[in-house]
């Protein structure tokens, strides 16, 4: 089998399997896994990740808010 240099490869695959799937590529020799140059590496995926996270935080403060005042929490109301 030849070696040849390779500049650049894409995996695709799921995210939680990301790990296994380097380290097995890795270990049959296949590829040198190596960290990417800080201008190849998009964090686009993590901030929309986030916006959507803070969305679902907003959204169990109003639940929260609306069950307290409807629903109080009996501990508490027993407390006072």
């Amino acid at each position: 089998m030849a070696i040849l240099e390779m500049s650049r490869i894409s995996v695709f695959g799921l995210h939680s399997d990301r790990k296994a799937v380097l380290e097995t590529l890795h270990k049959r020799g296949l590829v040198e896994v190596c960290q990417p140059e800080p201008q190849d590496f998009s964090f686009k995926e993590t901030a929309q990740s986030i916006v959507q996270f803070d969305k679902y935080m907003q959204s169990a403060a109003s639940a929260l808010a609306v069950l307290d005042e409807y629903a109080p929490d009996k501990s508490r109301s027993q407390a006072n």
